[in-house]
């Protein structure tokens, strides 16, 4: 039995103690880049947040970026089993800033109620303008990622973990001010959305960093080039997959549960 949890391990490494680590680091950034911007940047403090968690976050970043590189062309793993664990790791990032940001807002909500304003409702009900907002997301999260590369995805799923969590937090205190029962439960609902949204995001950002480093590493006519290019392709076809699917849980399982709790 212990040889085959190995062999299960050493393939397809679900949870070693990276994603921890990744998951600890990602708390203390958050942590740490919402007291600076609390005390220094008050007026922006959204903004200012998750730039610097985005900050602190870069050489977590690089290192798994490497490490990804290492285990296609050095250790000759499969390149679906090694940007699968790059893509949860990334995911892993992404729950502990919004985790962390949840964890502020409860110690503090003075700081973060005053500037959150909800322009409109909290979910979209027309599937296509919504697909294409999201699009448009996942087309500047790549070329971010292809121009920054790890600080381009770093940025935009900060960006999209505060963002949420900010929204969340900001409805069920508004529920509970007006005595909506159980409006904890919006947040289980729209955990299954929130997660492909942010498989969708990363793995296109990982296509802008591919592409990013083959333009300058390999000849355009070379056949290592045309390998990345190929599974860049491949990848951008998953995060538009994942894109859809996360629109169709919004549109339906998040948007019946908001709508049975403003009953």
């Amino acid at each position: 039995m212990s040889r085959i949890k190995h062999k299960i391990m050493k393939k397809f490494p679900v949870f070693p103690v990276s994603y921890i680590k990744g998951f600890g680091l990602g708390v203390g950034a958050t942590l740490l880049g919402m007291t600076i911007s609390a005390f220094f940047f008050r007026e922006s403090l959204l903004i200012a947040s998750t730039g610097l968690t985005a900050i602190f976050l870069v050489t977590l970043m690089n290192e798994l970026l490497t490490e990804n590189r290492d285990a296609i062309w050095v250790h000759r793993r499969s390149a679906w089993t090694a940007n699968s664990v790059l893509t949860l790791k990334v995911v892993t990032i992404f729950m502990s800033v919004f985790g962390a940001t949840i964890a502020c807002q409860l110690a503090a909500p003075v700081y973060f109620l005053a500037p959150v304003t909800q322009a409109g409702p909290l979910f979209s009900n027309q599937a296509g303008p919504l697909f294409l907002h999201n699009l448009r997301v996942l087309i500047a999260c790549m070329l971010l990622a292809f121009i920054y590369r790890g600080a381009g995805i770093l940025l935009v799923i900060c960006w999209n973990a505060m963002i949420w969590s900010l929204s969340i937090f900001s409805f069920i205190h508004s529920a509970h001010e007006t005595g909506v029962p159980h409006a904890w439960f919006y947040t289980l609902a729209v955990m299954p959305h929130l997660i492909l949204e942010t498989v969708s995001y990363v793995t296109a950002g990982m296509t802008g960093v591919f592409l990013s480093k083959a333009i300058f590493k390999y000849k355009l006519s070379s056949s290592k080039f045309f390998r990345v290019s190929r599974a860049c392709v491949v990848i951008l076809l998953a995060s538009v997959v994942c894109l859809w699917l996360a629109m169709k849980f919004e549109v339906s399982l998040a948007q019946s549960v908001l709508n049975e709790l403003k009953r």
